[in-house]
């Protein structure tokens, strides 16, 4: 990043977009918030287990290999942890009825409520690294010679190979087939921008104080910030149709 996409003030599209989304966020909130819950048959059950642990596996062997703090402070991170709870959640909801009806309502609803967030997430993270960054960084950014083949053997790594390839077929279980799949509403759009509010939250207020710029596109000190989040929550918008469509036939 060149010095003055790191220091200096901030350009007017980024106070744009924090007071218009923030504020949208407040005041258009669906009234009230609510999440279908799905009877999830064995099978698909299974299949939440099994991404569940799956997802546990990789971050910890990412915490072994990289720097953990560095995976959950990314989108990426984020978008690959909420997929593990979601699946833990569904996969907790049915062994908790059979002892605490309230928890087991609690897990199925927040389960529930996090369906769409982690697809939407899944399929940007999806195609912004592998249509994107991946190519901008390696035929762009990292000069040919070792270091590119470092970062080549990097990429298609266990670990990249997992929250960047495998983390969309992995979030379409049960969120878009499978027996948890269902319509979306307005409230799972509120939920999939609520964590995106947050997120940019993360980072223009936390991680660009510390340096710390993982997304050229969303840099505060461009104008190109504002229209950047304002364009990933149209795809938001779309994908939410798209997938409604889809599953609707």
């Amino acid at each position: 990043m060149p010095e003055w996409a790191r220091m200096g003030p901030w350009a007017p599209m980024a106070f744009v977009f924090i007071v218009g989304f923030y504020g949208s966020m407040l005041l258009c909130q669906p009234q009230p918030l609510s999440f279908g819950h799905t009877h999830t048959g064995f099978l698909w059950w299974t299949a939440d287990v099994m991404v569940f642990v799956w997802g546990v596996v990789v971050i910890v062997v990412g915490g072994l290999q990289l720097s953990l703090l560095a995976f959950l402070f990314s989108y990426t991170g984020w978008s690959w942890c909420l997929l593990t709870l979601r699946a833990g959640l569904c996969a907790l909801a049915p062994l908790l009825a059979q002892h605490s009806e309230p928890l087991a309502a609690y897990a199925a609803t927040l389960g529930s409520a996090l369906r769409f967030p982690v697809l939407v997430a899944a399929i940007v993270t999806f195609t912004v690294w592998n249509t994107m960054l991946l190519p901008l960084l390696y035929f762009r950014i990292i000069p040919p010679g070792p270091k590119r083949d470092r970062f080549r053997k990097f990429n298609f790594g266990f670990f990249m190979s997992n929250v960047h390839v495998a983390n969309l077929p992995m979030a379409i279980v049960n969120t878009f087939v499978g027996d948890g799949a269902r319509l979306f509403t307005s409230s799972d759009l509120y939920a999939a921008c609520l964590v995106l509010m947050f997120y940019s939250m993360l980072y223009l207020f936390v991680l660009d104080r510390l340096g710390l710029h993982f997304y050229p596109m969303f840099c505060p000190r461009s104008n190109t910030c504002g229209l950047a989040f304002g364009a990933l929550i149209t795809i938001y918008y779309c994908v939410l149709q798209r997938a409604n469509s889809a599953m609707a036939g």
